[in-house]
């Protein structure tokens, strides 16, 4: 099959992009803080080479072709045995092309496709408060942080009814491992106190081993799946596995190794249950196979479909038939504008303004397929910790139970747990006509009102809470950023 084109979700420029980054003297490890990390990661794509072995090429098989590779000049190759791969840097000799080395490696015995290292984007966060948007409540009536997206996924039709509970799966995903590969989590933030979750970078990566987030995408992603509020499974324990910059950026090699990472944890602990939230994009084969190869061992992979407005089916990994592609729906049931479409999505799911962790400690919108797939692998959390025999469920398997009976969005099903806890839909229910508001969700409830101070009396200070939450049973209004 030849090479995918570079579709990366976000749409990155690279020789622009590195112009517009490259400073020098900048540390090779770190937070990836400055502006200078996403410049270094381009440079490091020089020569740079993702190899993919044959399905049969073992552990013998895997140290013959590092070894070859070493005896050719190669350096950096790290094997990632459970996806079959190998990761190098294989420079250029006696004027040859790049293709020219991508061929000598291929000959490699046990080698079956060699591609060049890309540049890998979380998914974009679409342009938010357009002109004609619908309205997005982030509080209802008591001005407490209302999470639609958690609202929507647990009934059968619109409108809302501000309900977001899940009261058949008690267990909230309990048993259940999450590997988020992203840009790592804020694990102080107060929406994950209680919740098991860790975040780390990888030593193969040019990250700082703790895997902060610095660009606050894994965080709110994290935070979907299992923040104590705003996820829909706070139960599950959630590894944040650090593979992209404060950019958003990340090499493609890094985020294979990433996806190696939770295939090996899977392949170690078979009675483990086990899904990876892939919310970003790039381009080459090696990703879908890495895809089947992880469904083999076990793995469940949710992943993003892609902000382009075009067909999932020619992005990576979005596009793999062995991972649950998530498009975006916005709070009508309606396609939000931008997500990707097709054959390859199979799910849609809240994404739209959802509310979640912001790295900075409190709580903010984002817009994009990347919020609606955490919702899915919440959901399949939910799923797998429900069902006695969660640990050996296939890809298709759950498929199956995650959109059984459940709404439609277009032609696609929307992500839902049924209140039958089986995964079969309920008898539809028809809502008697009530006189009112016009059909759809309902609109946000009105904010309460702080009346203002008396003439010459000073305004009190706001208390101030940690991650500008309020406590339970507080009717204060959250402390969020501007959006």
């Amino acid at each position: 099959m030849a090479p995918m084109a570079a579709t990366a979700f976000a749409a990155v420029a690279v020789t622009a992009l590195a112009a517009a980054t490259a400073t020098a003297g900048a540390p090779a490890r770190g937070l990836g803080g400055d502006a200078s990390s996403t410049a270094r990661m381009i440079a490091d794509l020089t020569d740079s080479k993702v190899i993919t072995l044959t399905d049969d090429c073992g552990g013998d098989c895997q140290a013959s072709v590092a070894d070859a590779l070493t005896a050719r000049g190669c350096s950096r190759v790290a094997v990632l045995p459970t996806l079959r791969m190998v990761t190098a840097a294989c420079a250029k000799t006696d004027g040859a092309s790049a293709e020219a080395v991508n061929a000598e490696a291929a000959r490699i015995p046990g080698v079956l496709q060699v591609e060049d290292d890309s540049l890998v984007t979380g998914t974009k966060v679409d342009e938010e408060d357009r002109e004609g948007d619908l309205p997005i409540p982030i509080v209802d009536g008591a001005g407490k942080p209302y999470f639609w997206g958690l609202d929507r996924i647990n009934q059968y039709a619109l409108p809302l009814d501000k309900d977001r509970q899940t009261q058949c799966f008690a267990s909230k995903g309990d048993g259940v491992e999450v590997f988020v590969v992203d840009s790592g989590c804020a694990v102080n933030h107060p929406e994950f106190a209680g919740v098991n979750i860790k975040s780390l970078a990888l030593e193969s990566s040019p990250f700082d081993p703790a895997g902060i987030d610095d660009r606050g995408h894994g965080s709110h992603v994290a935070g979907t799946v299992a923040g104590k509020r705003t996820g829909v499974a706070p139960g599950a324990a959630v590894t944040c596995v650090k593979v992209l910059n404060e950019n958003g950026s990340g090499k493609s090699s890094d985020v294979a190794a990433g996806f190696e990472y939770v295939a090996a944890y899977k392949a170690a602990n078979p009675g483990a249950k086990v899904i990876m939230q892939a919310s970003l994009g790039g381009s080459g084969d090696h990703h879908n196979t890495g895809m089947r190869r992880m469904a083999g061992v076990g793995v469940i992979g949710s992943v993003a479909a892609g902000n382009d407005g075009g067909d999932a089916c020619d992005h990576t990994p979005a596009g793999s038939p062995d991972v649950i592609t998530a498009g975006n729906c916005d709070i009508d049931d309606s396609v939000w504008r931008n997500s990707n479409v097709g054959r390859c999505v199979d799910v849609f799911a809240p994404g739209h303004k959802t509310l979640s962790v912001d790295f900075r400690g409190t709580l903010t919108t984002k817009t994009g397929t990347s919020m609606s797939s955490p919702h899915v692998a919440g959901l399949i959390a939910l799923i797998l910790s429900n069902h006695p025999n969660g640990a050996s469920l296939d890809v298709q398997a759950v498929k199956a139970l995650l959109t059984a009976g459940a709404p439609m969005i277009t032609d696609h099903p929307l992500a839902w747990v049924s209140p039958a806890c089986n995964g079969s839909a309920p008898a539809p229910v028809v809502p008697a006509p009530v006189p009112g508001p016009p059909k759809g969700p309902n609109p946000a409830e009105p904010i309460p009102q702080v009346p203002a101070p008396a003439p010459g009396v000073p305004a009190p200070a706001p208390t101030m809470y940690p991650g500008g939450i309020p406590p339970e049973g507080s009717t204060e209004l959250p402390q969020m950023p501007p959006q």
